[in-house]
């Protein structure tokens, strides 16, 4: 718990009591327990949405770069099983021997 922040109200000032709310209020902030009338600063909620949208980014590029290597290993995978094919598989599903030695020679990377 040394990285979040815990408020704990003292005596009640969690009912909305206004007598309460005036009491001291015991604070954890980083490693150590403070006592304070005031109440705790509000983090800046821009800098938090901002880390937020980074992290959405980043986890945005995350995704589209395995969903690009997932794709790039079916393609190297389906030209390597092409590949495998003999002359009366090949005649079946209408491709020439030309067609699969362009499709088998082109770079994973290539749709």
């Amino acid at each position: 718990m040394s990285a979040q922040r815990a408020i704990l109200p003292a005596n009640g000032a969690a009912n909305g009591n206004d007598a309460a709310a005036r009491r001291p209020m015991i604070l954890f902030l980083g490693r150590e327990w403070v006592e304070t009338r005031q109440a705790p600063a509000i983090p800046a909620t821009a800098q938090v949405r901002g880390i937020a949208r980074i992290f959405a980014a980043c986890a945005g590029v995350v995704v589209r770069v395995a969903n690009c290597l997932v794709v790039w290993h079916m393609r190297a995978r389906g030209r390597r099983a092409l590949a495998t094919l003999d002359a009366r598989l090949r005649r079946d599903i209408g491709i020439t021997e030309l067609e699969v030695w362009r499709e088998v020679n082109k770079p994973f990377w290539h749709g």
